[in-house]
């Protein structure tokens, strides 16, 4: 069944016309015959079917979606800015596996130019938009400006670190796990962090965490991080 975010609420048998590129789309890529169920999401979601009428593509609300597809933690990543293909790698996978929040961050390894960073946030917005409907999400990650770490200031009931290099014995996820609300997790740029950058991550409280024995690049690092905290969260 075809997603759809939406930009209102709905309530049962309300009507819901698309706009023109949505309905370009339904009606030439998708050809979606008439009485196709779809799934509307704003908030919650409802289930709708297709009908076109006077060149106009509608659908009819028909039940609410009582479906929850989001994991039971707020889960924001923070993101070191690494390249193109992989960074948008990062975006699509991260709305895939239940992020609420994807914080870009620049750190004194990071290579990437985030001056160029608006310029592109209609794309990056996009890829996200679309793995959430792909994934049949409630929601669609909140995708914040570029930060510097020194001016990271993210509230979280768990606040974790990958760090390949730590001194002493890092911990697990699982073993740091207590079914936290609100959990972020800082995955640093192709160098890694410097030791100094995970000294100030520590004094603002996020714990060193080992993600195995070898060493993952950054855009791995994330997708694994992520799926290990979404399988604990479930």
């Amino acid at each position: 069944m075809q997603q759809i975010f939406i930009d209102k609420p709905l309530e049962i048998n309300d009507i819901y016309e698309f706009d023109e590129p949505k309905a370009h789309h339904l009606m030439h890529v998708l050809r979606m015959a008439k009485g196709t169920k779809v799934r509307l999401v704003h908030e919650r979601a409802y289930l709708a079917s297709i009908d076109y009428i006077d060149g106009k593509v509608i659908a009819k609300v028909e039940a609410v979606d009582a479906n929850d597809n989001e994991l039971h933690c707020n889960l924001i990543l923070v993101q070191a800015m690494i390249k193109k293909e992989k960074w948008e790698l990062v975006l699509q996978k991260a709305s895939e596996l239940g992020c609420t929040m994807i914080v870009p961050l620049i750190s004194k390894r990071t290579i990437i130019d985030d001056k160029r960073f608006n310029d592109k946030r209609a794309r990056y917005e996009k890829i996200l938009l679309e793995a959430a409907q792909q994934c049949k999400r409630n929601q669609v990650p909140q995708l914040m400006d570029p930060i510097n770490l020194k001016d990271l200031n993210i509230y979280g009931d768990l606040k974790l670190v990958a760090y390949e290099a730590f001194n002493q014995k890092a911990s697990k996820i699982h073993e740091l796990w207590q079914h936290q609300k609100n959990v972020v997790i800082v995955i640093g740029p192709e160098g890694g962090f410097e030791p100094q950058e995970i000294t100030m991550l520590q004094a603002k409280g996020y714990n060193c965490v080992s993600l195995g024995k070898r060493i993952l690049r950054s855009e791995t690092a994330s997708i694994y991080a992520l799926s290990v905290i979404g399988e604990l969260s479930e």
